[in-house]
């Protein structure tokens, strides 16, 4: 069983898990915002300021859907938001 516990620095760019996670082949996820709102989505599309699902900053989600897992993508909705996730796989 892989775990791995991750912070990222999310701008108004949209951009996912980077391979250090992706590679353990996650199927539970838990993230949380750290500073800055967000917004997300988990089809792969890009969210961006003003669409996706709106996550506030001190709130966490979680996934448990590897699909989900692999295709989740965030934005900033302003500034530098920091967002730490542990991702578990097999």
């Amino acid at each position: 069983m892989g775990i791995v516990r991750k912070s990222y620095e999310v701008t108004t760019v949209p951009s996912g898990l980077d391979d250090a996670v992706l590679s353990i082949n996650p199927t539970t996820c838990f993230f949380s915002v750290e500073t800055q709102d967000i917004r997300f989505s988990y089809d792969g599309t890009d969210p961006s300021s003003s669409e996706g699902h709106l996550q506030f900053a001190g709130t966490t989600a979680s996934f448990t859907r590897s699909a989900h897992i692999r295709n989740l993508r965030w934005v900033s909705v302003t500034g530098t938001a920091k967002v730490t996730i542990t991702a578990e796989g097999p």
